[in-house]
């Protein structure tokens, strides 16, 4: 996509600015209950599984443990 050189701004003022218009533009119209991916925070899915707790230990091997 070809930069138009017409909407290239050096101006600071005007930068911060469209900036500020931008950001007011996206405040007023975004979801007000914005989706969520689910393994993000927030999300459905966010440490379902968490670490054990320390002092527990976990047996891979599924009733094949060599008691001998």
């Amino acid at each position: 996509m070809p930069i138009l050189l017409a909407n290239l701004q050096e101006d600071l003022d005007t930068i911060d600015r469209l900036i500020a218009d931008g950001e007011a533009s996206y405040n007023k119209w975004r979801h007000p209950d914005p989706y969520i991916v689910p393994w993000a925070p927030g999300g459905s899915k966010f440490t379902r599984n968490p670490k054990p707790p320390e002092g527990v230990e976990i047996v891979y091997d599924y009733g094949l443990e060599n008691n001998s």
